[in-house]
């Protein structure tokens, strides 16, 4: 026995939907805004703060001098090399100094010592040889 089209769209309307899907609902929607809370409490108290912070919203926000290296070479010359040709990205919380000197010694033959300036600032000098 067939149906007719406006006879099958009618039995369609009249099964009732299931009442255990609201209380599912009410729970997917409850857990959703309890996982938003807690994503934006975590880190609120970090904004009180002045600077970066860390897992603070701006954890990257300030900008600092990156580390500058002046290489020495065996003949005499010397070269400059910035930290981003060491490093893909710069970060604050990340030291390069004592990491991008030892790059250097390893990766040029002609390097005997590197002086690392931060700014203005003194960072350090490194022998090759030593390190």
């Amino acid at each position: 026995m067939k149906l007719a089209s406006s006879q099958r769209f009618a039995a369609m309307e009249a099964v009732p939907e299931s009442p255990r899907r609201e209380p599912i609902a009410l729970a997917r929607v409850v857990a959703v805004v309890a996982l938003g809370a807690v994503i934006a409490t975590f880190p609120a108290p970090t904004l009180t703060q002045p600077g970066m912070v860390k897992f603070g919203w701006q954890m990257y926000a300030m900008s600092i001098p990156a580390p500058v290296f002046d290489v020495s070479h065996e003949d005499g010359t010397t070269s400059e090399v910035p930290a981003a040709e060491i490093a893909a990205k710069l970060r604050a919380d990340v030291d390069y100094v004592l990491p991008g000197a030892e790059w250097i010694c390893k990766h040029d033959a002609t390097a005997v010592r590197v002086n690392a300036t931060i700014g203005d600032d003194d960072a350090g000098e490194f022998v090759c040889g030593a390190l």
